[in-house]
């Protein structure tokens, strides 16, 4: 929903589908004058097939985008089982991080929301990398931090990761035990 600066409801919209939805993150993205909301969680209504009676189904990603008037423009369900950041890169497209084992870095149409590729954050030295930040762009390259647990100790660290402009790892360094 959107409230005024005095907190007065400007409009709400309940979305979703026939089971649970849940939304941590809203993003206001500014395309061609225009300002738009990103939100981004999570769902139990969209799995194909539909989960058996009596079960909860698998917990998807969720990512909604709405006009100022909250106008639904596009939703989506991946299979990423959720996203922690939103990075608009100005030409049509969004990058966002998922979280969670499997960890990806989704870039997507801004216009349709739908993936224009996927790239894994996976490290020899760990079963999961989470994105604790959206990347931050400075000159030719992405600054991205988040957490790695060690298949060895089983120890949380630090992650610092820098790619070129296509996301490409150009180094990885860990910081803590």
């Amino acid at each position: 929903g959107k409230l005024d600066n005095a907190g007065n409801i400007i409009w709400y919209k309940v979305i979703g589908g026939d089971q649970d939805e849940y939304f941590n993150h809203v993003y206001v993205t500014h395309e061609n004058g225009n300002e738009y909301y990103i939100f981004s969680g999570q769902t139990l209504s969209f799995d194909n097939p539909p989960p058996m009676p009596g079960t909860l189904g698998t917990l998807k990603g969720y990512i909604l985008k709405v006009n100022v008037s909250g106008d639904t423009l596009w939703t989506k369900a991946m299979q990423q089982s959720g996203f922690v950041g939103l990075f608009n890169l100005q030409n049509g497209t969004y990058l966002m991080p998922s979280d969670g084992q499997n960890t990806v870095l989704m870039k997507l149409n801004a216009l349709t929301g739908d993936t224009i590729s996927s790239i894994p954050f996976f490290y020899w030295y760990s079963n999961a990398f989470v994105f604790n930040t959206s990347p931050h762009k400075v000159n030719n390259a992405f600054y991205i931090g988040g957490n790695v647990v060690s298949n060895a100790t089983q120890n949380t660290d630090f992650m610092l990761i820098k790619t070129d402009t296509l996301y490409n790892t150009i180094w990885a360094k860990g910081y803590g035990n």
